[in-house]
């Protein structure tokens, strides 16, 4: 019997509030897209299951680089991706979009994890030479579901 492959299972999440989006300018030294301007979320860990994993590890991840709290907000599907990751090993990435709620409010650089949250219009990121080919297409996606 060949050998199963594994896949990592990433998760993100779009926040927009009016015509502005919370993105994250990656650190020099990440492991995946460093210095670019990407999505905010990171893996799947067995302690978001066993129920609506994605959605958990979504809102924790979120929790974690910005510290918003989403229980009670609807997270919205837009995209999912296939991709090989830093290592080669194929990585799932499930984006979600939201509209961030009017009580809360990121913690722009004091979030648990590094990174820098700030608040980017698509044609600000279209522009900018540091933002991930893949941003402005999910941005355009998420900006189509939540109407």
């Amino acid at each position: 019997m060949p050998d199963r492959v594994r896949y990592a299972v990433n998760v993100c999440v779009l926040l927009r509030r009016a015509d502005r989006w919370l993105l994250d300018l990656r650190q020099h030294d990440a492991d995946y897209g460093p210095d670019l301007i990407g999505l905010i979320g990171g893996h799947v860990e067995p302690a978001d299951g066993p129920d609506d994993v994605l959605e958990t590890a979504a809102r924790r991840e979120l929790a974690e680089e910005t510290g918003i709290d989403l229980a009670g907000t609807a997270l919205h599907y837009v995209a999912s991706e296939l991709y090989d990751g830093p290592d080669r090993r194929p990585v799932v990435t499930v984006t979600y979009a939201a509209e961030l709620p009017s009580d809360q409010d990121p913690r722009l650089g004091g979030a648990t994890e590094p990174g820098r949250p700030s608040w980017w219009t698509l044609a600000e990121v279209e522009q900018d030479p540091r933002c991930a080919a893949w941003v402005p297409r999910l941005m355009r996606l998420a900006d189509a579901v939540l109407g």
